[in-house]
């Protein structure tokens, strides 16, 4: 949990019995809606938290705070940190704030948190990006710029982005069978996307929800996508026959 108050940053509770294990000490900044993310660094296991103006990783173990920048702004957190290994944390949200690229390494018995990258050219409002052989895959639209789904390198270069043809809104999307499955959240439909940095090429498309604003996260399990909008959810089989 990461309640971000004056009275802890992050509490860890155990799943069975609800009970407190840890919490750290605060960390600045006000609530976000980002969820806290696993992962590993240096061997250490870690939860990276991401507030109004801090990004941290919080051992899993004790609850201490490893590391934590203050170079990454934004009014109201959604997406979360999303770790690329080696070190790499990129962080990436709406209204404004653009994207960041973190290194964070070990140095003798302490971590260090440097910048690689700073642009407005990559925003991502709501859903993390998606990782793929070396470039990364999300819907770039924002409050005030609409860049559609986009594709950029891990240096923060775009390769390419839809704007608005198609714009997608702020529709979900994921990566299974070596293809992008995106949301188009204007339209309701199912777009499917090959992962591809020489530019967008979509493979088909079918619509399956009738309503705007469809912005929910999308899932899958056994073959089987789940997909809502406002009024209902749906269940569809994409295995191919």
């Amino acid at each position: 949990m990461v309640p971000l108050g004056p009275a802890a940053g992050a509490v860890a509770l155990n799943k069975d019995t609800g009970k407190e294990v840890w919490r750290s000490e605060p960390i600045a900044g006000k609530l976000s809606y980002a969820s806290p993310i696993s992962t590993t660094i240096a061997d250490v296991d870690q939860v990276l938290v991401l507030s109004t103006t801090t990004t941290a990783g919080v051992s899993a173990k004790t609850g201490q705070v490893l590391w934590s920048s203050d170079d990454y702004k934004c009014q109201i957190p959604i997406a979360s940190p999303f770790p690329l290994g080696d070190g790499r944390v990129f962080v990436t949200n709406g209204y404004n704030a653009g994207a960041i690229m973190f290194k964070v390494e070990k140095q003798g018995d302490r971590f260090v948190c440097n910048t690689l990258f700073k642009t407005k050219d990559i925003n991502g409002q709501i859903h993390q990006p998606i990782l793929h052989q070396g470039f990364v895959y999300l819907n770039g639209n924002d409050k005030s710029k609409r860049f559609g789904f986009l594709c950029a390198d891990l240096d923060g270069n775009v390769e390419w982005q839809t704007d608005k043809s198609p714009g997608f809104d702020w529709g979900g999307y994921l990566l299974a069978d070596g293809m992008l499955y995106v949301i188009d959240g204007n339209t309701g439909d199912l777009c499917l996307v090959e992962p591809n940095p020489a530019g967008y090429k979509e493979l088909g498309r079918v619509k399956l929800l009738g309503t705007r604003e469809t912005w929910g996260t999308v899932a899958l399990s056994d073959g089987k996508l789940l997909i809502r909008d406002q009024t209902q959810m749906k269940c569809v089989d994409v295995r191919g026959k």
